[in-house]
């Protein structure tokens, strides 16, 4: 009898998994859930996860560290991020009535 080889499927990556990575999905600040910014609250909705949890997160971390790294790097994220396209908001009016 001769056997027959199982045939290996195609390893697929979290990375790759379309219902995980979506191409129109990326990460923007929130205009909707924001608080300063909207940078945690957009990582909340890009994760899909609880924004309050993230906030706690956030301050929770920021203050075992002095205050002064968590302060630097939500400033670092709020200029790298892109807004919200779907709605704008004050400074990107300002910026195209000029």
């Amino acid at each position: 009898m001769k056997r027959t080889r199982k045939q290996k499927r195609p390893r697929t990556h979290w990375w790759t998994n379309r219902q995980w990575f979506d191409s129109k999905h990326q990460l923007t600040r929130s205009a909707s859930n924001r608080l300063l910014g909207g940078v945690l609250g957009g990582i909340a909705q890009y994760f899909k996860w609880n924004a309050t949890a993230v906030r706690v997160i956030y301050l929770i971390l920021t203050a075992l560290t002095d205050f002064i790294p968590g302060i630097v790097i939500y400033v670092v994220l709020y200029v790298t991020m892109p807004p919200d396209p779907e709605q704008q908001d004050l400074w990107s009016f300002f910026n195209q009535a000029s």
